[in-house]
């Protein structure tokens, strides 16, 4: 009786470990790729508030 009670609590955690390490390595990989497509709006986006290039630090002139 005392092993099945270990045996269904050792089962248990180990689903619910590969629940966790699988939810957390498809959400590092939906997270980078979000972040590499916003990056690029907040480059421009910072550009364009401070007028200044964000490769070699360039003011920009205003017209």
């Amino acid at each position: 009786m005392f092993e099945k009670i270990i045996i269904i609590f050792i089962s248990v955690n180990t689903i619910f470990l590969l629940g966790y390490a699988l939810g957390r390595r498809i959400g590092k990989a939906q997270g980078e790729k979000i972040g590499y497509q916003e990056s690029k709006t907040v480059l421009r986006m910072k550009a364009n508030i401070f007028s200044q290039c964000p490769i070699c630090n360039q003011y920009v002139k205003k017209l």
